[in-house]
C-alpha cells in the first residue's frame, strides 16, 4: 500500500539501495522480507522529483527526518541551485554523512515482493516514463 509517510520516521531494518533513474528523478530503497529476519514484509521508499542525492548504498537502519536550518544551508553548498518552495530535504540517518536527498516527495509502501519482482512504488508510478498526477505532484497521502 502506498503512503506519504509522517517525518521523522525509523526503520529498523536493513535497507538497499535498489533503483536510482537520473532522467526519471527518483530514488528507490528496499528492504526485503527474506532479508530481515522476522519480517512480516518487505518495505520501500522512494524519493520523486529528485533533483540531489548522496547516499549510501546500504543502510541497517534508515532514519526519514527534515533537514534543520543549517543542514538545509549545508547541503545547498553541494547544489547549483536553491531548491524550491516545493523541494524537501530530507536526511537518511542521524546526521548529513548518512546521507540525503532534495526532492519532491517521499513515498512508502509495505508489501509481500521479493528481489525478483520490481518494487511496489515503481510499478504505481509507472515504472518507465511518466508515472499517475498524484506521484508528480506528490498528492497522495
Amino acid at each position: 500500500m502506498l503512503s506519504r509517510p509522517e517525518l521523522p520516521v525509523t526503520f529498523e531494518r536493513k535497507f538497499t539501495m535498489w533503483m536510482y533513474s537520473v532522467s526519471l528523478s527518483r530514488l528507490c530503497l528496499r528492504s526485503l522480507i527474506n532479508e530481515v529476519p522476522d519480517a512480516t514484509s518487505s518495505l520501500e521508499v522512494m524519493f520523486q522529483g529528485l533533483w540531489a542525492v548522496q547516499v549510501r548504498h546500504t543502510y541497517s537502519r534508515l532514519v526519514l527526518r527534515h533537514a534543520s536550518e543549517p543542514e538545509v544551508a549545508q547541503i545547498i553548498q553541494h547544489l547549483d541551485f536553491v531548491p524550491g518552495r516545493d523541494t524537501r530535504c530530507i536526511v537518511l540517518g542521524d546526521s548529513l554523512l548518512d546521507g540525503w536527498a532534495v526532492c519532491r516527495a517521499v513515498f512508502t509502501a509495505e508489501n509481500d515482493r521479493d528481489w525478483g519482482q520490481r518494487p511496489e512504488l515503481m510499478a504505481i508510478s509507472g515504472g518507465i516514463g511518466v508515472g499517475p498526477r498524484e506521484i508528480q505532484e506528490g498528492n497522495v497521502d
